[in-house]
């Protein structure tokens, strides 16, 4: 059986809906590849922000319970996904969105963008991407858009101008 960091959405819905699997579990052992790999370890820099630890594991208990109860309410139902940090994310989430850009990084938003309310309240963002400043698709030559993947020499930098 692959490990949860392996299995795709589909692998791990079929086993949350066989019993084998949480969605305390997912959340958790996502939470720690991040922790172990995002700034430290490989030092990947993928993610920009991550949803308060405990607020993820909460939330991830809830639709294990509706799930127990015979409720999913949709196929991703207990499946974390990831947004792009151009994206807005509400105070709620309590993930800023800064365009890839320090300079919004203390800004706050009075809501969440309109795709973010119609993902399905099954599934939670908890995690939002890096990008370019200002979603620029060709990076100035030194940008931080480049990153760095020590254990990957097929993707060590991103070559080509459009991603």
């Amino acid at each position: 059986m692959k490990s949860i960091l392996q299995s795709s959405a589909i692998d791990l819905q079929e086993r949350l809906q066989s019993g084998d699997l949480t969605s305390v579990q997912i959340v958790g052992d996502f939470l720690d590849q991040i922790s172990a790999h995002n700034h430290d370890g490989m030092r990947l820099n993928a993610l920009i922000s991550i949803l308060d630890r405990p607020l993820a594991l909460a939330m991830a208990s809830i639709l294990d319970n509706e799930r127990a109860q015979g409720k999913t309410r949709s196929p991703l139902h207990g499946i974390p996904i990831v947004i792009k940090d151009c994206i807005v994310t509400g105070p709620d989430l309590g993930m800023p969105t800064t365009v890839g850009s320090h300079i919004f990084s203390k800004q706050k938003a009075i809501g969440n963008a309109p795709v973010v309310d119609q993902v399905p309240v099954s599934v939670h963002v908890n995690i939002k991407t890096t990008l370019s400043d200002y979603c620029k698709t060709a990076p100035r030559k030194g940008a931080d858009y480049y990153r760095k993947r020590e254990h990957d020499c097929k993707r060590s930098q991103l070559q080509l101008p459009y991603a």
